[in-house]
C-alpha cells in the first residue's frame, strides 16, 4: 500500500488538482465580461499558489506508513483530505465575489475523487498468498486465481468504457450549459475551451490513477499463473 512511488503519485495528483483549479479560475474569470458577476480579477492568486507545495507534502505525509497504521478508512481519507481542505479554503475565501467559487470546487472535487479511487483500488487487490498454500487443493487455488483475473479484467474494461461515456456526456453538457453562465458568443467559446482543456487534464490523471491501478491489478493477477504449483509440499 505504501511504496514511496505510489505516495508520490497521489501527492502529484493532488498538487496538479489544486494548481489546475487555481490557475483556471485566475485565467478565465477576468476574460468573461458577460458573466453575471462581470469580469473578476484575482490579485491574490499568487498567495494561493505559494501554499500549493503544502498540498503534496501533506498528502505524502498522511499516506506514510507511520500515519497509516490505522484502518483502511483513514488511508482512503488521507488520499483526498489535503486537497479538499486547501481547495475549499481557496473556493470560499480566495476568489471573491463568487464565494464559494464553483469552478474551484468542481475541479478539486474531481481530483479528490481520482485520488480516492486510486488508493481504494490499490487497497482492494489481494495479496495472492493463497496461490501456493499447501493446505488448499490445487484446483481450488487455480479456480480462485482464474476468478480473480476475470474480475479485474471486467473492472478494467468496464471502468475504461464507463469513463469514456461519462466524459463524452460531460463535454456535451458543457457545450449545452455555457450559455447559462455567460451571454456573449466570445465568452461562451472562451469558457467552453477552458473547461474542455480542464477535462483533458482530468482525463490524463484518471488514466494515470484509477485506470492504471485496474490494469496493474489485472497484470499482477496474470503473473501469478507462472507461480502456481500443483505440488507445494517441501
Amino acid at each position: 500500500m505504501h511504496p514511496r512511488t505510489f505516495r508520490i503519485r497521489i501527492a502529484i495528483i493532488n498538487f496538479v488538482g489544486y494548481c489546475t483549479a487555481i490557475l483556471f479560475a485566475w485565467y478565465l474569470d477576468p476574460r468573461l465580461p458577460s458573466h453575471e458577476g462581470g469580469p473578476r480579477s484575482h490579485p491574490y492568486t499568487w498567495c494561493w499558489l505559494m501554499v500549493s507545495p503544502l498540498v503534496p507534502l501533506a498528502t505524502y505525509f498522511l499516506l506514510s506508513p507511520r500515519m497509516c497504521r490505522a484502518s483502511n478508512r483513514w488511508k482512503l481519507t488521507a488520499s483526498w483530505l489535503p486537497l479538499f481542505l486547501f481547495g475549499a479554503c481557496a473556493a470560499f475565501f480566495g476568489f471573491p465575489p463568487e464565494q464559494p467559487h464553483i469552478g474551484i470546487l468542481i475541479s478539486t472535487g474531481s481530483f479528490c475523487a481520482i485520488s480516492f479511487l486510486t488508493v481504494w483500488l490499490r487497497l482492494l487487490v489481494g495479496d495472492f498468498k493463497f496461490v501456493n498454500k499447501a493446505e488448499v487443493p490445487y484446483v481450488a487455488r487455480l479456480e480462485h486465481l482464474k476468478a480473480t483475473i476475470s474480475t479485474w479484467q471486467m473492472i478494467a474494461v468496464y471502468s475504461a468504457a464507463s469513463y469514456i461515456v461519462f466524459v463524452t456526456s460531460w463535454v456535451g453538457l458543457l457545450h449545452a450549459g455555457v450559455s447559462n453562465f455567460v451571454e456573449s458568443k466570445k465568452d461562451q467559446s472562451t469558457l467552453e475551451g477552458g473547461e474542455i482543456l480542464q477535462v483533458l487534464v482530468i482525463t490524463f490523471f484518471v488514466i494515470l490513477g484509477p485506470l492504471q491501478e485496474t490494469f496493474r491489478n489485472t497484470f499482477d493477477s496474470l503473473e501469478k499463473f507462472s507461480e502456481i504449483r500443483e505440488d507445494t509440499a517441501p
